[in-house]
């Protein structure tokens, strides 16, 4: 709870004074994980959890529609898996990130029914409609970006129960944190080129102009100056 609002509310969530949280739900991190990277484990957790669900298999093809911080860790989880690979995005120099994975780039997705899984990451409703309506029997695609509340919105929810959408986790499960933090401290996820670039709380605004710019993949606030290493 935060006691000491102004308005003497109680504001609950991340920005409370005190936050509680139950044992279960808290995750250590080795001292060999930076704080840098121990932020950005949660999105792993929240794509190794999606892509179990998807089911994804050793040798058998996939497309990741975008190629930002989500598209990127997908990728990198689906190469280290032995899945062959292909991304898609407009902004080159989040293609230009992935070379070192040995991916296959695409400017705009050619043909979906080409792909046994397909990632979509952007939340794009009308992304996810081509993705549902292009591909081929049997193929599945995991909703990333796209919130099962704009499924409705976008003429979707009929499909999810086909088995091809696979609908949005949240990374709740012990074991997707467990293994994101196993692949992040082995080294076997690279998280370096997504958070290049860290600011005193203070500079948010700042902060979050450069990410709309996209001047930066991410962009970190440090709380406290003893934190500025990070």
């Amino acid at each position: 709870t935060n006691e000491g609002a102004e308005d003497g509310r109680i504001n609950e969530g991340a920005f409370a004074h005190y936050l509680p949280a139950a044992p279960a739900y808290l995750h250590k991190l080795p001292s060999h994980i930076s704080l840098r990277q121990g932020v950005l484990v949660r999105t792993v957790a929240v794509c190794l959890e999606g892509l179990r669900q998807l089911g994804a298999e050793p040798g058998r093809t996939a497309c990741i529609i975008g190629a930002g911080f989500l598209g990127n860790v997908c990728v990198q989880i689906m190469r280290v898996r032995g899945l062959r690979v292909t991304a898609v995005d407009h902004d080159p120099r989040r293609l230009a990130l992935l070379y070192k994975y040995d991916v296959d780039t695409l400017s705009e997705i050619d043909d979906p029914g080409k792909y046994d899984y397909l990632v979509e990451t952007g939340g794009n409703s009308e992304v996810v409609s081509h993705l549902a309506k292009g591909s081929k029997p049997g193929a599945r695609v995991l909703l990333l970006g796209l919130p099962l509340c704009r499924l409705d919105e976008a003429g979707l929810q009929q499909q999810t129960g086909n088995g091809k959408l696979v609908e949005c986790p949240w990374a709740f499960q012990p074991r997707s944190w467990e293994e994101a933090i196993r692949l992040v401290g082995s080294g076997r996820i690279k998280l370096d080129d997504h958070a290049i670039e860290v600011l005193p709380l203070e500079a948010y605004k700042d902060a979050w102009a450069q990410v709309e710019r996209r001047e930066h993949p991410k962009v970190l606030l440090s709380i406290s100056q003893e934190l500025k290493g990070l």
